[in-house]
């Protein structure tokens, strides 16, 4: 077996997709950065977890690695409340 037929499709996100939706993505799928691609599809940023979550979740959740089972609900929606309405492009 090849690695090829091991890999299979990364997740990735738009840079026209909502923010919350793509910080949700990256914690409940525990990935350790989102891949994001313009409108063409081409690639656009690789942006790791702690970059993009960090500075939303209060000090005490950063321990480890971003991941919602580790982590309390409430202050990842709390977090989410704070990019509500944005692209992840801004």
């Amino acid at each position: 077996m090849s690695v090829r037929e091991l890999a299979g499709p990364y997740p990735s996100v738009t840079t026209d997709d909502d923010a919350r939706t793509a910080a949700r993505l990256l914690v409940e799928q525990g990935l350790p950065a989102l891949l994001v691609v313009d409108r063409d599809g081409h690639p656009y940023a690789a942006v790791a977890g702690p970059q993009l979550i960090g500075p939303l979740l209060p000090p005490h959740t950063l321990e480890g690695p971003v991941s919602g089972a580790e982590g309390d609900d409430r202050d990842l929606d709390e977090a989410l409340d704070r990019i509500a309405g944005l692209t992840v492009a801004e």
